[in-house]
């Protein structure tokens, strides 16, 4: 969708080319998760959660089989448009916007770009920045590492321009859609639209034969309320915000029969790329009958992975993902916003994923054992510093056939 050339068209009217696929995934948990859409988006295993006489209610095991990740898509490529030649991408799945609407289409990909030689331009939905399609894990699982891997599709406007052969600079303002940051509304799009300014990404990318080497960067402000009550239930205007920012490094090598891909990521208030951290309520106070005073601080992490794959029609991988919780900027006094309602509570966990897949013609076949650990705790400061930490783990084994046309 970035790098591909585009194929110069005759005529007025675009070329039309259809694709996508049929999937199923047949997947087995060794305990209760964090997952979306009925098991399929894994993410991570729940805490425990003891009963009366002790037992864990969430060790108990879960299957299921899926075949909403089945896509359908359209390419067009077009005429040249102001000087530049044109393509456009629209895909859908059938993976439903919530989770009441499974087995519902939604959209996921929908962009024009726009090349001009040196200097290009991406317009509409696609990845976020900070998912590098140049350099993805080769999972078996649809979260493709995710929450160690930035996970997040954005509308966007995103500048591309030549800096040397093989060398480039990416600029992007982007908004949130289906992937949102979470607050006293629940995951919502709005506090980000209510702080006016898109979210920011800069990044310098080089690639060349195999190896691909990136640097990036991302800023956001977040408005989380527009109100907020005094000790007297009166409602004031408030115009707290909180920013934050998060900076990335990938290096990766893609040869014939082999792929060694890394990233790593550092920063805060990543809730939103269904990442550990998030934002909190750092000050809540002012006069009686007064406007309160508002202020938030953000909690951060620090992730990354790596993934190998070696082989043709026959290929063996794995991945292996680390991320730990850095805690908060300031003292956290009240509400804490995160992904998930546990994610304040982790202190580490990781991941290790072997795989084998098998290709023959249009069928792809994948096998894999996902084992993911998590250390939940408690705060021991108000920084959010976790001890006394408990670990559970799931093992989650997948099959996948699809069939691509």
């Amino acid at each position: 969708l970035f790098a591909a050339p585009i194929v110069a068209q005759s005529g007025d009217e675009p070329a039309l080319e259809w694709g996508g696929f049929a999937r199923v995934d047949y997947f087995y948990d060794s305990r209760q998760t964090y997952a979306a859409r009925e098991g399929h988006m894994f993410l991570v295993p729940k805490p425990e959660a003891l009963d009366a006489d002790g037992e864990d209610v969430n060790a108990a095991p879960n299957a299921n089989i899926l075949s909403i990740a089945t896509r359908l898509n359209v390419k067009a490529t077009g005429p040249d448009v102001l000087g530049a030649e044109t393509f456009a991408f629209v895909e859908g799945a059938f993976f439903g916007a919530i989770a009441p609407d499974v087995n519902g289409f939604r959209l996921r990909h929908a962009l024009l770009r726009m090349d001009w030689g040196a200097t290009r331009l991406l317009l509409g939905q696609t990845w976020h920045p900070f998912m590098l399609t140049e350099n993805y894990a080769g999972t078996v699982s649809f979260n493709t590492g995710a929450p160690f891997q930035a996970f997040s599709r954005n509308p966007q406007l995103r500048l591309y321009q030549d800096l040397a052969p093989s060398l480039w600079a990416e600029a992007a303002a982007v908004s949130q859609r289906d992937f949102a940051s979470p607050g006293p509304n629940g995951n919502s799009s709005s506090y980000l639209r209510d702080a006016v300014v898109p979210e920011f990404t800069l990044h310098v990318k080089y690639l060349d034969g195999g190896l691909f080497a990136a640097v990036g960067a991302e800023y956001k402000t977040l408005r989380p309320a527009l109100s907020a009550e005094n000790p007297s239930g009166d409602a004031y205007v408030t115009e707290a915000t909180v920013s934050s920012a998060a900076f990335q490094a990938a290096l990766g090598y893609t040869g014939e029969n082999f792929h060694a891909k890394s990233m790593g990521v550092m920063g805060e208030n990543l809730a939103d790329l269904l990442s550990l951290g998030g934002y909190a309520v750092s000050r809540y106070d002012g006069p009686i009958d007064g406007a309160p005073v508002v202020e938030y601080t953000t909690l951060g992490t620090m992730q990354g992975w790596l993934d190998l794959q070696y082989g043709g029609a026959l290929s063996f991988g794995a991945l292996v993902g680390y991320a730990q919780n850095t805690g908060a900027q300031e003292s956290v006094v009240g509400q804490v916003y995160a992904q998930l309602p546990d994610y304040p509570f982790v202190d580490a966990m990781w991941r290790l994923s072997p795989r084998v897949k098998y290709r023959s013609g249009p069928a792809l076949f994948g096998l894999e054992l996902e084992y993911t650990s998590v250390d939940y705790g408690t705060p021991t400061d108000a920084k959010y510093t976790i001890g006394d930490a408990t670990t559970v783990a799931n093992a989650r084994v997948i099959f996948v056939a699809t069939y691509f046309f």
